[in-house]
């Protein structure tokens, strides 16, 4: 019988003595409020100087290999760069062989809906900078001279440093009321539906870290069509656009705007991928924020009903029945204003 971890009022864990322990740093958050996700026995929190030291000497003691020599060099070293860090840490009824390949897949997919969660709050340029994401990875300098040394100029971009996603109490907030803990659970299933959460949440992420453009706008395309595909009979701009209007509003203004976003985003994913005719035109910025927008609510919501709508093809036909006049709610914990905010964006 599987045994269940529970989370304690601050998110440390209820420990079982037959339980394992997965740490693992994330560069990408700035912990300041712990954030408990019970659903899964997760947390996002900042592990200090003490703690780490307690750490530390509970395994000197506890572990018998830890108090020989070469171990001490190095998994005692190793527990002491873990202090003063902020980590995700799941705790998995199991020994470490069987539960390792599950917890490392959680701690992943809780990263990045965390990182995700700013998605609707900030746009990929602020992203990118508090992590330090540039088209030069490193400081570049250069130099002109001209003739005759008459006319010099030079110019330096500086290597950027990592500040990461701050994780406070406001953030904490936002990922309640959007049931992101909802979408990592859902997503670290083994289903159909959670394959599809999986792969859109990687391929939006990847979208957010590009600093090319054109290939951010190819990234979140992907991730559209992994969340909400459509089969090689159908024809793909018309399936996602409707897809997306039915699932992300009963309001028909909000659907005829979200299906209209939706296909003017593929319109600048065809230039990209295909070129054009005349002058060549960039892709639109705002309208890739739009786009990260909605496939973010998209996820939220696909978590939020994966009971209702049992699989993918359910959600397919969910959506089929909306367009021949059939009334089923579906959760979208989401706020009409965090819709509407989103396709201001286009």
């Amino acid at each position: 019988m599987t045994r269940q971890i529970s989370l304690g009022i601050m998110g440390r864990p209820t420990l079982d003595p037959d339980s394992s322990r997965f740490i693992r740093t994330t560069w990408m958050l700035d912990v300041k409020r712990t954030l408990p996700i019970h659903s899964i026995a997760a947390t996002i929190r900042f592990l200090d100087n003490h703690e780490a030291d307690k750490l530390e000497d509970l395994t000197r003691r506890r572990n018998v290999f830890a108090r020989h020599s070469w171990e001490n060099n190095f998994y005692l070293q190793r527990i002491r760069q873990f202090a003063n860090r902020s980590v995700i840490e799941v705790f998995r009824p199991g020994d470490p062989h069987s539960v390792a390949d599950e917890a490392e897949l959680l701690a992943k997919v809780v990263e990045q809906v965390a990182v995700l969660c700013s998605v609707l709050y900030s746009s990929r340029t602020t992203l990118q900078n508090s992590l330090a994401i540039a088209e030069h990875r490193k400081e570049i300098i250069d130099f002109i001279i001209g003739p005759g040394f008459k006319f010099l100029r030079s110019s330096k971009k500086k290597e950027r440093g990592i500040r990461g996603v701050v994780v406070d109490e406001r953030f904490v907030r936002r990922f309640r009321r959007l049931g992101l803990d909802v979408l990592v659970q859902q997503a670290t299933q083994s289903n159909e539906l959670s394959v599809r959460l999986r792969q859109g949440l990687q391929w939006l992420l990847e979208s957010r870290l590009e600093p090319s453009l054109g290939a951010a706008v190819v990234k979140t395309a992907i991730a559209l069509e992994a969340l909400l595909g459509a089969n090689e009979t159908e024809p793909l701009r018309r399936t996602l656009s409707e897809r997306t209007a039915f699932l992300l509003s009963d309001d028909p203004d909000l659907r005829a705007k979200s299906s209209r976003v939706v296909r003017d985003f593929y319109d600048a994913r065809s230039r990209v991928v295909h070129g054009g005719r005349g002058k060549p035109r960039g892709p639109d910025p705002q309208l890739l924020e739009a786009a990260d927008r909605l496939s973010l609510l998209l996820a939220i919501t696909l978590a939020a009903n994966s009971t209702v709508f049992g699989s993918f093809d359910g959600a397919a036909r969910w959506v089929e029945d909306q367009r021949w006049g059939q009334d089923l709610t579906i959760t979208r914990p989401f706020r009409d204003g965090d819709l509407k905010r989103a396709l201001a964006r286009a």
